[in-house]
């Protein structure tokens, strides 16, 4: 309940030091949830924390999340935050996905914008992905893009 009402602070009211106080309290509280420790790190991306963001994405992936959703979620803030994990990470992302994982209504789409602040290569791709696990876009609209992978997961060489 802690990490709900820390998000719950952050999206709805706004109160920035609160959401964080209540983050550290669900990770103090449950340090083997990886759902809240990824709700920190995306939250830690979107203060514009980016090595902190790093640590604590790194930290909830060692969790071993077995969620497909949670996975989804940290395989996207991955994509969107971490420069080394472009393109490479993308065929998990599309096993993920086709796979049916989804977390309609969470926002990701403020993470786009930090990314493209941060002269993310791919933005358009990036957006598309968030409206598939948030918005229930259709899958297939993915495959307009050349970077997304093909049957087999395979990124197409540029």
């Amino acid at each position: 309940h802690l990490g709900n009402y820390a998000n719950f602070l952050r999206m709805e009211r706004k109160k920035m030091d609160q959401a964080e106080e209540f983050y550290k309290r669900a990770i103090d509280a449950d340090p083997k949830n990886a759902n809240t420790r990824g709700n920190y790190a995306q939250f830690c991306f979107l203060q514009n924390r980016h090595e902190e963001g790093v640590r604590r994405l790194r930290e909830a992936e060692s969790l071993n999340p077995r969620g497909p959703d949670t996975l989804a979620e940290l395989a996207f803030y991955r994509l969107a935050h971490v420069a080394d994990s472009w393109p490479g990470k993308l065929p998990e992302m599309a096993e993920l996905l086709a796979s049916g994982a989804r977390s309609p209504g969470w926002p990701l789409d403020a993470n786009v914008d930090v990314a493209e602040r941060s002269k993310h290569p791919n933005v358009a791709l990036l957006r598309a992905i968030a409206g598939v696990i948030s918005r229930d876009e259709p899958l297939e609209g993915l495959s307009r893009f050349p970077e997304w992978p093909r049957r087999g997961g395979d990124v197409p060489s540029e």
